[in-house]
C-alpha cells in the first residue's frame, strides 16, 4: 500500500514540475529548486499524505514548525 501512495505522490510531483516548466515557463533553476524541495519533503513524510497534525508534531526526533512560523 505504501508503494502505491509513494507512486501517486511521485506522479503528482512530476505533473506539477512539468506544468511549471511548460505551462508557467518557470526557469530551469526554479524547477530544480522545486524538485529538490519536494524530494526532501517526500523523504520527510516517507510518502504519507502530510496533514497539519503531522507537520506540527514531532517526527523522527526532530521538532517541525509550521511554515507560517518561519515568516
Amino acid at each position: 500500500m505504501e508503494d502505491i501512495i509513494i507512486q501517486s505522490l511521485s506522479s503528482r510531483v512530476v505533473s506539477y514540475l512539468e506544468m511549471g516548466e511548460y505551462e508557467k515557463q518557470l526557469s530551469p533553476e526554479t524547477i530544480k529548486a522545486c524538485r529538490i524541495d519536494l524530494r526532501q519533503f517526500l523523504d520527510f513524510t516517507k510518502g504519507a499524505w502530510a496533514d497539519k497534525a503531522m507537520l506540527a508534531g514531532r517526527r523522527d526526533g526532530y521538532t517541525v514548525h509550521s511554515i507560517s512560523a518561519w515568516s
